[in-house]
């Protein structure tokens, strides 16, 4: 069997950490191909694809699984670009993603998919589901949370500059 990324050799000449690299080099090869075909539907002919990549980097925006700390983890030389390079690090930040927006979404989804499940298990128990127009407790007061429930309508904080 032939191996696909390099031309003459075989899988079964290999080490397993040959084919690990190999592996993984094509896998972020096409998410890195994916990235910019998204990222030219969106932006067209005016992408710079590099401060594009870095304003969606989650390690560069700060976020750490669903912790979003604000500043950026890791090997990281983001604050150094901002005194060193500003044009580059402002390119950066007018390709960055509304992270209150997304929040927000992924909050709505996990509601939605929670609501599904409630219901779900309500069905299989015979129980008539719970009704959907209640008042839940984080729709009681907005100004605790200051993140309006619809993603539309969280403002982006760098709106202003873009």
């Amino acid at each position: 069997e032939r191996f696909r990324g390099l031309p003459g050799l075989r899988r079964s000449t290999m080490t397993a950490a040959e084919a690990k690299f190999f592996a993984d080099g094509n896998t972020h090869r096409t998410v890195l191909y994916d990235a910019l075909q998204g990222a030219k539907a969106e932006y067209g002919g005016q992408l710079n694809f590099s401060a594009y990549r870095q304003g969606r980097d989650r390690q560069y925006l700060g976020v750490n699984g669903k912790n979003y700390y604000a500043k950026p983890w890791g090997n990281d030389s983001s604050n150094v670009q901002a005194v060193l390079n500003g044009p580059a690090y402002w390119k950066r930040v007018y390709y960055r993603e509304n992270i209150g927006a997304r929040f927000a979404m992924e909050d709505a989804e996990a509601a939605q998919r929670k609501a599904q499940a409630e219901a779900a298990e309500a069905m299989a128990s015979g129980m008539q589901p719970p009704p959907s127009g209640g008042m839940r407790r984080t729709q009681s007061d907005t100004a605790l949370t200051k993140i309006s429930p619809d993603p539309a309508l969280v403002k982006d904080s760098y709106a202003h500059i873009k």
